[in-house]
């Protein structure tokens, strides 16, 4: 679904630039302290994750804390001081197909001696159909993104879904190119073919079609010519004559730049969801459009912008 000012769109977020950092965590927690400052990140036990796969009736329990960043843009994870400061100061909130949600339990948990996390278990209903559920974690008194997190329970099915009637728009930011529409696929899940990119990839759902799933329909008819996946991301893609674009790092702004999604409804409109659940989760539904964009943050949300 083409932007009607997409030529203009492309020379205005050519000088839009955002200073960003890569949300990333350290296996090692540093020196615990709650008022270290605002970030947030996951903890770093071992049962901490982002996102986390169950079946329908199942539970998925996310760890969270204060963290600091570091020189290289990560946010290492520090952690509460007490247990009490982990239960008082972060405000959990059901965000996307809270549906398919039984329960929720907020608490905390010890992580190391004189470290604690914020907790928050789902419980996912036992009549619950295969879809991402967005939970999201914001410490008290803040309201922007490095202050809060997200993370995803994947609720898998007995059975395959697949999603039909999709249409698929690459547009390419960083060398300002813009390519054809593709309509009419159907999007199969990633456990139906073995050949699918992302078959049996615990970082990506098995039993639904999501927006990366269309990458296997856009290899089938040589819209691209390749496609490098890995943890459940798309690291490159060639497009036709064989220009390869991939991920990576602004040195002199500290900026990613790569392949950003985004979905927009057969009503036209863009959900925010994608920005917080990868490609690989989101759930795809009928006549849907998915967008792929190769450049910074800021193209991909000045282009969905015109779509709220």
């Amino acid at each position: 679904m083409k932007s009607k000012n997409i030529k203009n769109l492309l020379k205005r977020v050519a000088s839009v630039t955002l200073a960003g950092a890569l949300v990333l965590s350290t296996g090692i927690p540093a020196k615990a302290s709650t008022s270290d400052n605002m970030y947030m990140t996951k903890a770093t036990n071992t049962d901490s994750a982002w996102t986390k796969t169950v079946a329908p009736g199942g539970t998925a329990t996310f760890y969270v804390g204060p963290a600091k960043l570091s020189a290289y843009g990560y946010y290492d994870y520090t952690g509460f001081d007490k247990d009490t400061d982990a239960a008082a100061e972060v405000t959990w909130t059901k965000e996307y197909n809270t549906s398919k949600i039984s329960s929720t339990t907020a608490g905390n948990a010890k992580i190391a001696e004189g470290n604690y996390a914020s907790t928050y278990t789902v419980n996912v209903a036992e009549n619950a159909t295969a879809g991402p559920i967005r939970v999201h974690a914001q410490r008290i008194g803040t309201t922007t993104k490095e202050n809060g997190c997200d993370f995803v329970v994947v609720v898998e099915g007995d059975t395959n879904r697949s999603a039909s009637n999709i249409t698929v728009e690459i547009y390419d930011f960083m060398d300002y190119e813009i390519a054809d529409a593709k309509s009419g696929y159907t999007v199969t899940a990633a456990q139906a073919d073995a050949n699918n990119l992302f078959y049996n990839d615990v970082n990506a759902a098995q039993t639904y079609a999501t927006p990366a799933n269309v990458m296997d329909n856009l290899l089938a008819d040589s819209t691209v010519e390749a496609v490098s996946v890995g943890y459940g991301y798309v690291n490159s893609v060639t497009l036709p004559g064989g220009s390869v674009k991939e991920g990576g790092i602004n040195t002199a702004t500290n900026e990613y730049y790569g392949w950003q999604y985004g979905v927009i409804s057969s009503n036209g409109v863009y959900d925010a969801n994608c920005k917080a659940i990868s490609a690989s989760a989101y759930d795809l539904h009928d006549g849907d459009t998915v967008v792929w964009i190769y450049g910074y943050e800021a193209d991909a949300d000045a282009y969905f912008a015109e779509f709220k």
